[in-house]
């Protein structure tokens, strides 16, 4: 690894560089609290940035990935393949064992609606790509001047995109002049060498693999599958398993978190605010509407005229009669700049992908007419945050609907990527803190990125602002030994995933690092072993111009897709989160601290229900010989943490504890 000698002056020029330029001949990495984290660069493949394609009229255009892949099969050259990354990237890669080069491929894919081409890059061997636009997330020293950032700013050939919301010391910044491919990571660690610069990270797009095995269930059920979720029950909350599964299989041991017991102690989550922090959430679902979060009235607006016009910008400029000092603005002006993110636009984040041009809900994806085989999996996975809000606070009408784990809690839903694109770093470090000046008791956070120095501060800052916060995060779906990051963080409560046999799912990660676990289900054997929740194709705008369907499709539960059948550590997460909303409701005071909430939650957790394998025994003999596995730690508890979670021994410690 190239190391560092030096530290630039405050202002100095970028002229002569202590260190070796990141190029594609030189070792690729960038920095995490001061370590190297090593990045590869992919030969095979390259990202293109489509610029905003025109306004149609009387018909949507076609997608620009589609029109990409196809022109490029008019082209002499390799078949390519193009993957879209929500609507303004995708990705193009050369078959494998091509003999072109990088540098045919990105002759090849220049078009006029191609803005710019990024380098793909790759990281500890995971199934994922990520993408390096030109941006970087800029922290400063808290007792650095404006004037003094902008200096810091212009000496490293850099200029400010945009201060982050909710932040006081960081800005997202582009690169004027772009010399070689992976400059933003050259760049980024001159950055990390200047004096008033806290921390730089690159403000990575992370792509997951389409249809990753083993999170990704066929996309067609068989007949008798069909068959069976045709002739819906009448009771929904029976197959909600994981509430409890004594439900429905009486003879069998409850692996359910007994959430109905829990409920006839008293605490259904009332008063309770969890913020999702996900994908699209379709906050008008009939079991989710009721629960969203409100804002309280009156509410002045820092930008009327921006509302009425129907669009909220993170770039509006400030009218002469606000505070000017939007970079570092204090308390009373976050208050103001709360209000206008009216909960009509739910689905907008700030830093949130497309922010620049509102997400409306009129754009949600569309599905084709011929749905039955074929559908795509990215339509349905988009609703992945209505999955996630489902699980945590659905509310039935009555005793055999559909109900989430704490019912009366409230949900507040802040969008920060699509499904294809994970979570955007940038949006991500505003939402977390956006979550936790909205006044949330609990944030979860159903997904995994690539280690960053801007998370981990940003959730630290909130943890110390909000005593009572509580952050709940999945461990990962890599099935390996590693707990995924932000859930790896000490002070984030990291679940896993078990099963309705009580195995540990094949897909869960565990390891030093994990809380504990909670039911994610394993859909593959059969739907009803899967986690049954919301999902967000119920609304009659979504099949506006295509006809009803008549059977369920993919792994909805109904044919309208008002509910859906899925799997993974995103989904016990929420059911955790639920859990925490519960215990906060059950303390009626609020006298507990997060830390005593987290010491009874893992307190009330169990390993009776859960039963190791063979593999996992053999696995874990394997690894206790060696210095990453804690020699005090029962083999249990490193693929189980605690145990089971249990919400109605949770609820009881809370309330004994009053």
């Amino acid at each position: 690894m190239v190391c560092v000698s030096g530290r630039h002056q405050l202002g100095a020029g970028v002229s002569a560089p202590t260190r070796l330029a990141q190029t594609e001949s030189a070792e690729l990495f960038y920095r995490v609290d001061g370590e190297p984290i090593p990045l590869q660069l992919q030969a095979d493949a390259i990202a293109v940035v489509f610029t905003e394609p025109p306004a149609a009229r009387g018909h949507p255009p076609i997608p620009l990935y589609r029109r990409l892949q196809a022109d490029l099969q008019g082209t002499r050259g390799d078949a390519v393949t193009v993957h879209p990354v929500g609507t303004d990237y995708a990705i193009v890669t050369l078959p494998r064992g091509s003999r072109s080069s990088r540098s045919t491929l990105i002759e090849r894919v220049q078009r006029p609606y191609v803005d710019a081409i990024l380098p793909v890059l790759s990281c500890c061997d995971r199934n994922e790509q990520i993408l390096l636009p030109n941006e970087i997330i800029v922290s400063f020293e808290p007792d650095t001047t404006p004037a003094q950032r902008q200096v810091i700013l212009a000496a490293q050939g850099l200029t400010a995109i945009r201060p982050l919301q909710f932040s006081d010391d960081r800005v997202l910044a582009r690169l004027i002049e772009l010399d070689h491919d992976t400059a933003v990571l050259t760049a980024t660690e001159r950055l990390h060498a200047t004096t008033g610069v806290r921390s730089a990270t690159p403000n990575f797009i992370q792509v997951r693999a389409p249809l990753e095995p083993p999170m990704q269930p066929p996309l067609s059920p068989s007949p008798a599958q069909f068959a069976a979720r045709s002739r819906r029950p009448a009771n929904l909350r029976t197959l909600a398993w994981y509430l409890d599964s004594t439900r429905l299989h009486p003879n069998l041991e409850n692996r359910g978190v007994k959430a109905p017991a829990a409920w006839t102690l008293g605490s259904r989550g009332e008063g309770i605010t969890v913020a999702v922090l996900d994908t699209f959430t379709q906050w008008d679902h009939p079991a989710l509407q009721t629960n969203t979060y409100e804002l309280p009235a009156p509410c002045p607006s820092a930008w009327p005229e921006k509302l009425a016009a129907g669009t909220l910008s993170t770039m509006t400029p400030i009218p002469a009669s606000k505070p000017t000092s939007w970079p570092f603005c204090g308390p009373p002006f976050r208050a103001r700049l709360l209000c206008p993110m009216q909960p009509c636009w739910r689905s907008m984040t700030p830093g949130s992908p497309g922010s620049d041009r509102t997400i409306q809900r009129q754009q949600m994806p569309r599905l084709p007419p011929i749905f039955a085989d074929q559908i795509q999996a990215q339509v349905v996975n988009e609703f992945h945050g209505t999955q996630v809000a489902g699980v945590i606070a659905a509310h039935g009408q009555s005793d055999t609907a559909f109900t989430g784990v704490a019912p009366a809690a409230r949900i507040l839903p802040v969008r920060i990527g699509d499904i294809s694109s994970g979570p955007m770093l940038a949006a991500s470090v505003e939402a977390i803190a956006y979550a936790a000046e909205r006044g949330a008791d609990v944030i979860n956070m159903s997904w995994g990125m690539l280690p960053a120095t801007e998370i981990a501060a940003v959730i630290t800052q909130a943890l110390e602002d909000n005593p009572d916060l509580v952050i709940v995060a999945s461990s990962g779906n890599f099935g390996d030994g590693e707990v995924s990051f932000p859930a790896s963080l000490p002070a984030v409560v990291a679940v896993g995933a078990s099963t309705l046999n009580g195995h540990r799912a094949p897909y869960s990660s565990f390891g030093p690092g994990l809380t504990l676990v909670a039911p994610g289900g394993v859909i593959q054997s059969h739907p009803t072993s899967g986690i049954l929740t919301t999902g967000g194709t119920v609304t009659p705008g979504f099949w506006q111009g295509m006809p009803l369907p008549t059977q369920p499709w993919s792994w909805t539960q109904d044919p309208q897709g008002t509910y859906i059948w899925t799997q993974g550590t995103s989904f016990s997460s929420p059911i955790v989160a639920g859990i925490v909303a519960l215990m906060q409701s059950a303390d009626q005071d609020r006298s507990l601290s997060r830390d005593r909430i987290v010491e009874l939650l893992t307190a009330a957790a169990s390993h009776g229900p859960l039963t190791l394998t063979d593999e996992e025994r053999d696995r874990y003999q394997t690894l206790a010989t060696q210095t990453n596995t804690p020699a005090t730690a029962p083999a249990l508890t490193y693929f189980f943490g605690s145990g089971l979670v249990d919400a109605a021994e949770a609820v009881r410690l809370v309330q004994a504890t009053d």
